[in-house]
């Protein structure tokens, strides 16, 4: 009976999707800390909602496609933490314009709206946390 329960262990460990990489104290506060406006690259947070719906590279390449496409779900999931990540978006993709380019007022004007709707928006629902919702968002690490 035991060689199957350890059997069994063994095998949904095998399919399991998670990951754990060791970083030192300083590291993690570090990552922690990065955003697009400490350091002009995404934070971990967004990376991982980017990467955990495969939109990291296709941000990369075209990220305006990639803001409208959450801009809409925005609208229709009023989430406050796709707000965060839209916030941060914006702002980083206001970052790499030109100035005489139009888009780059609109960045800027759409991750001030963002970031207001993800603090004072009272209809913006927050997820709860779970195992399975790691993007849950900590208060200390906003950076907008």
């Amino acid at each position: 009976m035991k060689f199957y329960f350890w059997f069994f262990l063994l095998f949904i460990l095998q399919c399991a999707t998670y990951s754990t990489s060791s970083y030192s104290q300083f590291e993690q506060e570090k990552l922690v800390n990065l955003s697009s406006v400490s350091s002009n690259q995404l934070s971990l947070l967004t990376t991982r909602y980017l990467k955990s719906n495969d939109l990291y590279d296709k941000f990369e390449k075209n990220p305006l496609v990639v803001i409208y496409d959450l801009d809409n779900e925005l609208i229709t999931n009023k989430s406050r933490n796709l707000a965060y990540y839209l916030a941060e978006l914006c702002y980083l993709t206001g970052n790499s314009l030109d100035m005489e380019d139009f888009q780059f007022a609109k960045m800027y004007a759409s991750s001030l709206v963002y970031a207001y709707t993800y603090l004072f928006d009272k209809k913006a629902r927050r997820r709860t946390h779970s195992p399975r919702n790691s993007d849950s968002l900590c208060p200390l690490t906003i950076a907008l």
